[in-house]
Formats: C-alpha cells, structure tokens, sequence
C-alpha cells in the first residue's frame, strides 16, 4: 500500500501508507534486500553473504535503528 499510495497519491490510501520512521525501516530493508540479492548475482553463496551482513557493523545498525520504532 506505501508503494501504492505513493506512486499514484491516493487520498484513500494515506493511512496505510509508511511514513516516518516505518518508511524509513522499509527502505534500508528494501536496501539490504538489494545487497542480498546483487551479492548473490556476483556468485557469492548464502552463507558468505550471511557472513557479510553479521560482519558489516554499519549494515546492521542500520537495519536496526528504526525497525522498533513505530512513529
């Protein structure tokens, strides 16, 4: 529905849109999910993108700054 509202700014879908800090958690997910995948691309195994993403502290503080924020 973020997506959504946000391409096409439906008024009947703000309220189910993301905003603020959610918005914000749902981009460095989309974020990491990219990295996973573009890894995964180059030929590296699940494994060694695991190990990657456990290693990279500037990777997991971002993926936890707003993941238990509501607002």
């Amino acid at each position: 529905k973020t997506r959504h509202y946000f391409t096409h700014f439906n008024p009947a879908e703000r309220a189910d849109a993301a905003r603020g800090a959610q918005l914000a958690n749902l981009v460095d997910l989309v974020g990491a999910m990219v990295v996973c995948k573009l890894l995964e691309l180059l030929g590296f195994d699940a494994q060694k993108v695991k190990t990657f993403l456990d290693k990279n502290e500037n990777f997991r503080k971002r993926l936890m700054m707003n993941r238990w924020t509501d607002q």
